[in-house]
Order: structure tokens, then C-alpha cells, then sequence
């Protein structure tokens, strides 16, 4: 009790000497040391899943290796085709202009994703892609 009296009283004739205000708290450090840190994991990069544009009335689907993709659409029997090695699959004889529906599996939940084949395909004129300030935004003209 005694020690703690003398320390109050040091510290308040040294505040009062300083101008300064100091409070101190018992049982702490101003300093911490890390003594145990668990391991930062990045987490697992999901394949894309992606249905883009090719010749007239056709898709070309990119998603896992070797995944299932079943496409629907309406008026139409569903049908599955199979990703190879690089992850894609060309689906062909699809009706231009019709809104396609592609589901799989990825990383055990379901994805879906929907597409419109094109009744043509041509090469883009004048077509621009321009970075913006906003990191991951893209401006089109």
C-alpha cells in the first residue's frame, strides 16, 4: 500500500511539474508481443462460369474441368453436356435471340448463369475499353 501511495505521489508531482496528464493503468504494458498467430489461408479460387458468343447460334461454355452443365430453356427438353480438360464445352444448334439457362455445380453449390446465342456474329468497329479510377470497372464505348 505503501508503494503505491509513493508512486501516485511521484507521478502527480511530476505531472503537476510537466504540465502533463499521465494515467497508468496497473498490469498492462505499452508494448504487446504476439505469442501465438494462426496461419492466414487465401481462400480457393472458384472457376469461372462463363457463357460467351461464338458462330451463329452457339455458346461457348467455360466453367470446371470436367463439371456437368445442364442448359434449358423454355418450350425446350433440358439437355447436359460435359466441360473437358480446359473447362469448356461448345454448345451447338441453339435458337438465336432465345434466353438460355446454364446451371452447374461449383464447389459443392449450385451456379446459374443465362445467355442469348447471337443470330450473328461480327467483328466490333471502333470498339473502346477504357480503365476508370474505380479499381475492377471498366468503361465501354
Amino acid at each position: 500500500m505503501k508503494i503505491n501511495h509513493i508512486l501516485m505521489t511521484t507521478i502527480l508531482s511530476l505531472s503537476l511539474v510537466t504540465g502533463a496528464t499521465m494515467a497508468v493503468a496497473p498490469g498492462t504494458s505499452a508494448a504487446q508481443i504476439i505469442v501465438a498467430q494462426s496461419p492466414t489461408e487465401t481462400p480457393p479460387t472458384l472457376a469461372p462460369f462463363t457463357a460467351t458468343p461464338g458462330a451463329k447460334g452457339s455458346l461457348l461454355i467455360e466453367a470446371e474441368p470436367g463439371s456437368r452443365v445442364v442448359l434449358k430453356t423454355k418450350g425446350a427438353k433440358a439437355r447436359a453436356v460435359k466441360t473437358n480438360r480446359a473447362g469448356l464445352v461448345r454448345v451447338k444448334s441453339l435458337r438465336p435471340g432465345v434466353k438460355y439457362t446454364f446451371t452447374t455445380k461449383i464447389a459443392g453449390s449450385t451456379k446459374r448463369i443465362t445467355a442469348i446465342p447471337e443470330s450473328q456474329v461480327v467483328a466490333a468497329h471502333t470498339f473502346r475499353v477504357l480503365t476508370t479510377e474505380i479499381p475492377g470497372q471498366l468503361q465501354l464505348s
